[in-house]
């Protein structure tokens, strides 16, 4: 948010650990099973509501691929600072974004409570995504160098 919103910030690389960028589509705990399936239906028409948008901070990471028109209309957040509301884009917003030189997204794998819409499969270079069609994309799993080990420096 401050790399793209705050005037004067000459940020050149950003680093967003276990944040759900793209939004989730899905009640924390509740990514499978026909339980969770009703939840999940249920909650999809009421996640986009006065209360729950301006109350319950993760509704404003809600962003359901099957009502996209309402996460446009109704999101507070996230739709926001991804720039996406056609209405609303800015485009000094994009500057600051673009103007960084490295993104970093970390994913934790074992993650329960963010259930993400989009797999790190979804970023590799045939992928439809719009973090996909960057200029320079890599993928990596991330491995501990030895130094994390070690007090010596």
């Amino acid at each position: 948010y401050i790399v793209e919103s705050c005037d004067g910030i000459n940020a050149t690389r950003l680093i967003s650990i276990g944040g759900p960028n793209m939004g989730v589509a899905t009640v924390p705990f509740c990514s499978s099973g026909m339980i969770c399936a009703v939840i999940n239906k249920v909650s999809s028409f009421f996640v986009y509501t006065y209360p729950l948008q301006n109350y319950l901070g993760p509704a404003g990471y809600y962003r359901d691929p099957r009502h996209l028109d309402w996460y446009y209309k109704h999101s507070v957040f996230l739709a926001k600072l991804n720039n996406e509301i056609i209405d609303e884009y800015n485009q000094a917003r994009k500057a600051n974004f673009m103007s960084l030189k490295g993104l970093m997204l970390v994913m934790f794998e074992k993650d329960k409570m963010v259930s993400l819409l989009h797999r790190s499969e979804d970023f590799s270079p045939n992928s439809p995504h719009p973090f996909a069609r960057a200029p320079s994309r890599l993928l990596l799993n991330l491995v501990a160098p030895d130094s994390w080990d070690s007090d010596d420096d």
